[in-house]
């Protein structure tokens, strides 16, 4: 594992779920908050489709195609402001290509993603 990758529990722990400001930032954009809401539904429909992948790639020990797929996905929670979100798809994408990984630390971290992304969605409809 990358030294400069912070632990999960240090992660959750270290950063929002949500980055407000960033909300903030994306709101100001659009007035009507149309943007805003399509952001939301994209964020929804992509970790909606693509956890199970990620899952499914695990368990076929495909871990280039896991590491890609995260590094999209980590485009889209960082778009959307989701913090948490995307420092665990980094450790996902860092970790899938470390050759001395162990496979349940990625899928605790798979475990915990489809946890906060779950929870990250909730959080934003409110905002």
């Amino acid at each position: 594992m990358d030294s400069n990758l912070i632990p999960l529990d240090q992660m959750l722990l270290s950063f929002p779920r949500v980055d407000l400001m960033k909300i903030a930032e994306l709101k100001s954009f659009d007035r009507s908050e149309k943007l805003f809401h399509d952001l939301v539904e994209i964020f929804k429909s992509e970790f909606e489709n693509n956890i199970p992948i990620l899952k499914k790639y695990l368990k076929e020990n495909e871990l280039s195609e896991l590491s890609r797929l995260a590094h999209r996905l980590r485009s889209t929670g960082y778009n959307c402001a989701a913090s948490r979100v995307s420092e665990i798809l980094k450790r996902i994408e860092i970790d899938s290509l470390d050759q001395d990984m162990n496979r349940a630390e990625l899928q605790i971290l798979i475990n915990a993603l489809e946890i906060e992304s779950f929870k990250t969605l909730q959080e934003i409809k409110m905002l």
